[in-house]
This record gives structure tokens, C-alpha cells and sequence, in this order.
């Protein structure tokens, strides 16, 4: 009796575990791709959001510079207006807007420049909360931005807007920045520091992600 091997069969078999293996081998290596892909997007993000951060604490900082520069005779009193003008040269700030803490009713900042290209701080009465919050309050914190080079490609400039008055051609991204202010401390009744928050957070598709900054600014 002959042993006849069905070579057919077994070719075939093969080729299919072959197949098999072949196809786990590339899902493996297409989700390890898209992980990456993922992973590389993520950590852009969270780059652009630390520089977003830490330029608003730079331009608290630079706010308060101009205050202590146009008000030397009384920076004590004056460095802590969120709008620095010349009109406040010599007085006492009295009716001037300044960094007020946000309790209980919440009290924000949003980073925006004037007509005269110079950093101020305007007043909100919304908190930023893309999880729960009112999405018209948060539009309100929402990050663009604006081309200001005609060069390819273009420089951009990231920026806070208000509805209200944001360029035309400014372009909406994923990221919205708060500034809040958690405890003021005075001496002789004249704040001698701010702590200051910063807080940007933005989707990731659906997903929220925050980081948030805390700094000391004084008055010197």
C-alpha cells in the first residue's frame, strides 16, 4: 500500500498560515505607525501649549514692566493695571482696572493687543472649561492664528481674540488660554505680589487636554 502525501493540501494550508502571519505582522506594524503618528502629534501639542503658556506669563510680566516704567513716581499703586497707558502718568490709579482675583464670582484675563500693538489684559467674567463649560463662554479664550508674513510658508502669530473683534483672515485652532489670577498679597494696603495662573487646553479629536502654569509676579 502506497503512502500517497496530499502535497496539494498541504501547500495550501500553509500558504494560508503564511497569509496569516503575514496579515498580524502588518496590523501590528500599522498600529504601531498610527500610535507614533499619534504620539509625535501629542507631544507637538503639548509643546505648542507650554509656548502659549509661558508666553502669557511673559506678557503679564511685560504689562507689568510698562506700568513700573510710565508710573516710577507710583509704581507701587500702578503696576498692577491690565491696560498701561500714559493717560495714568502722575495719578493714582484710582479708576483704573487692575488684576483682581475671581472669587466667588469668576473673574479671567485674556492676553489681546491694543491699536497700538501693545500687550493688555482684558477683563472676563467667564472660566475656560472645555469639558463642562458653556461652549459661547469658551470661544471667548480661543486661540488663532494670524499670518503676518506673505512668505512660504507663512509666519504666524498665535493670538487671543475676543467674538467681537478678531481679524478676518485670522485662523481658529484647537487651543484656548486663560489667565486667572489665585492670590494677591499686600503690603500697607498696596499689592506687592500677584499669583498668577495660566491654563490652555485643547482638543485632541474629541479628547480634552489642559496644562496649567502657576508664577509669582511681584512688583519689582
Amino acid at each position: 500500500m502506497h503512502n500517497h502525501k496530499n502535497v496539494f493540501g498541504e501547500t495550501l494550508v500553509e500558504a494560508l498560515v503564511s497569509l496569516t502571519i503575514l496579515m498580524s505582522s502588518t496590523i501590528v506594524a500599522s498600529s504601531t505607525i498610527i500610535y507614533a503618528m499619534q504620539s509625535v502629534a501629542l507631544s507637538k501639542d503639548y509643546l505648542v501649549a507650554q509656548n502659549l503658556g509661558s508666553e502669557a506669563i511673559e506678557i503679564v510680566k511685560n504689562i507689568r514692566d510698562t506700568n513700573l516704567m510710565i508710573n516710577s513716581t507710583n509704581k507701587d499703586d500702578c503696576w498692577t493695571v491690565i491696560s498701561p497707558t500714559l493717560e495714568i502718568q502722575g495719578n493714582q490709579c484710582t479708576n483704573m482696572k487692575r488684576l483682581e482675583i475671581g472669587d466667588p464670582n469668576p473673574i479671567t484675563y485674556i492676553p489681546k493687543q491694543d491699536t497700538n500693538n501693545q500687550w493688555i489684559l482684558e477683563k472676563l467674567d467667564k472660566n475656560l472649561n472645555l469639558n463642562s463649560g458653556v461652549a459661547t463662554d469658551n470661544e471667548y479664550f480661543k486661540i488663532y492664528k494670524e499670518a503676518i508674513s506673505s512668505t512660504t510658508p507663512p509666519v504666524y502669530v498665535y493670538s487671543n481674540y475676543t467674538i467681537v473683534n478678531r481679524p478676518a483672515d485670522a485662523i481658529p485652532t484647537n487651543f484656548y488660554r486663560q489667565i486667572k489670577v489665585l492670590e494677591i498679597t499686600e503690603v500697607s494696603g498696596k499689592p506687592e505680589s500677584v499669583l498668577i495662573e495660566v491654563k490652555i487646553q485643547w482638543f485632541t479629536g474629541a479628547k480634552v487636554n489642559e496644562m496649567k502654569g502657576v508664577t509669582l509676579i511681584t512688583n519689582h
